[in-house]
C-alpha cells in the first residue's frame, strides 16, 4: 500500500499519508476499508488525506472523481466521515472543486496548504 493512516490520540481524526507511487482506485478502496473500520466504534470521524508528497496525472484526477460517485463504507460519500484534503499540486485543487459538482456528490471538501492547518481545522470540528 501506498499510504500511512494515523490516527490521533486525542479527537476522531484520522490522517492518510498518501506515498508514490499512489494507486487512485486500489490505494483509496483500501484506505476506505481501514476508515469503515475505525467507524465500527465510533458514530463520526474526520479524515484529512494529505497529498502532498505524491505526484498527480490529470487521468488520476478523473480516475479518483470516478470512483467518488460510489457510496461504500469509510468513502468520502460515508455521512459518517467528514474528509478535508491537504496539497498545494493544481489537480488536488481542481479535485477538491470538482467535488463540488452535482455528478461527483456536491461534496464540500476543505482543502488546505498544510497538515497543520487541516488539524487545527478538524480539531475545531470534532
Amino acid at each position: 500500500m501506498s499510504f500511512e493512516v494515523q490516527q490521533l490520540k486525542d479527537k476522531p481524526i484520522v490522517v492518510i499519508t498518501c506515498h508514490n507511487p499512489f494507486d487512485f482506485t486500489e490505494d483509496i478502496a483500501a484506505a476506505n476499508r481501514q476508515v469503515a473500520a475505525l467507524l465500527e466504534n465510533r458514530e463520526t470521524i474526520t479524515r484529512i488525506i494529505d497529498f502532498t508528497e505524491i505526484e498527480m496525472t490529470f487521468a488520476d484526477l478523473v480516475e479518483s472523481l470516478a470512483t467518488k460517485t460510489r457510496a461504500v463504507p469509510g468513502s468520502l460519500r460515508d455521512t459518517r466521515v467528514q474528509t478535508v484534503f491537504v496539497g498545494t499540486h493544481e489537480l488536488v485543487v481542481m479535485k477538491a472543486q470538482s467535488l463540488r459538482q452535482e455528478q461527483y456528490g456536491g461534496l464540500n471538501v476543505p482543502l488546505f496548504e498544510s497538515l497543520d492547518e487541516a488539524i487545527a481545522h478538524c480539531r475545531q470540528l470534532a
